[in-house]
């Protein structure tokens, strides 16, 4: 939302940036490699491994959760000091943030 009315110029912008995109938590990249960021981390699950196009990996400071996700969109977004945005985020029914 921006200047609290819904702004489809943003929400557009924002899914043609991040269509194919992996959002990555920045600390989990352990290096490049021909064009390719490398990103490891170890979970519950066991360790995981992952390298993707860096021209495609959208990099936040934080996790990647949906809360995250709305707080960094959210950020960047008000630093234009020209008006207020807020983001309000999904990833499922009765699933998300507003930052």
């Amino acid at each position: 939302f921006k200047n609290g009315k819904r702004s489809a110029k943003h929400e557009r912008a924002i899914a043609k940036d991040w269509r194919y995109a992996y959002l990555a938590t920045a600390s989990d990249c352990i290096g490049e490699k021909d064009g390719y960021s490398v990103f490891a981390y170890t979970s519950d699950q066991g360790r995981f491994t992952l390298a993707y196009p860096t021209a495609r990996c959208r990099f936040l400071a934080t996790d990647t959760t949906v809360e995250c996700i709305a707080q960094h969109l959210a950020a960047q977004l008000n630093q234009d000091r020209s008006a207020s945005y807020i983001v309000r985020a999904y990833e499922g029914v009765h699933k998300g943030a507003i930052a």
